[in-house]
């Protein structure tokens, strides 16, 4: 469920955040900038990963707390003045803090789905790396898909057009898918997580009898 949700954030910060710099803000040059933030906070994220994992019983709870935290600033960034320059600038510093959200955030999972390779071999017998990492990807294109025809549809039906002056109605959509549908994705995209209770103990607990089998069917 998380990887269907951010592949929808990703689609929107990828094509919907062009049209907010674009059209709601009204400098296109600034989109650079940002984007570059917010990839800059994606590397940090990533990098902090082998720290900060060391800490936690659970994989779950670093990307739980990042995506909560990302969510939080994007619902508040939909309120922001960008068109001042201390609006401006707290935007571009709240972007960058949710690219190491996303960095550390979309790290983890990736970390945790060989984790649940062994789960499913434990309770089934099967193991199911191929497919597991199959359904992930699958799992991130629908977010993907979904975000991109949603949001497609409903500039469309508000009557979005490219190249020229947009309604009220528009530019506020534009503002809201943007930041708030971003941010209500993330944070239930981190409530999802609540329900990943696979953590070091119960997970070492389960390779021990999955060596334990493997020794006893050698016999």
């Amino acid at each position: 469920m998380t990887f269907v949700f951010w592949g929808f954030y990703e689609a929107s910060v990828g094509v919907v955040k062009l049209y907010y710099f674009t059209y709601f803000v009204g400098d296109q040059s600034l989109f650079v900038f940002n984007a570059s933030l917010l990839y800059l906070g994606r590397i940090f994220g990533a990098f902090s990963l082998s720290t900060l994992v060391a800490k936690v019983d659970n994989k779950r709870t670093l990307p739980m707390i990042s995506f909560f935290v990302s969510g939080v600033l994007m619902v508040i960034m939909t309120f922001l003045p960008v068109h001042t320059q201390i609006g401006l600038d707290l935007y571009n510093f709240m972007t960058f803090i949710t690219g190491i959200g996303g960095g550390l955030g979309l790290a983890s999972m990736f970390g945790m789905v060989p984790d649940t390779t062994e789960y499913s071999q434990h309770k089934s017998q099967i193991r199911a790396a191929g497919f597991i990492s199959s359904f992930i990807n699958f799992a991130f294109k629908v977010g993907m898909a979904i975000c991109t025809a949603v949001i497609g549809w409903v500039l469309g039906y508000l009557g979005y057009a490219a190249n020229i002056i947009q309604s009220p109605t528009v530019l506020n959509a534009i503002n809201i898918c943007m930041n708030m549908v971003c941010g209500i994705v993330l944070l239930v995209g981190g409530f999802a997580m609540i329900f990943y209770n696979l953590d070091k103990k119960t997970y070492a607990h389960m390779v021990d009898a999955l060596e334990n089998t493997r020794i006893e069917n050698k016999k």
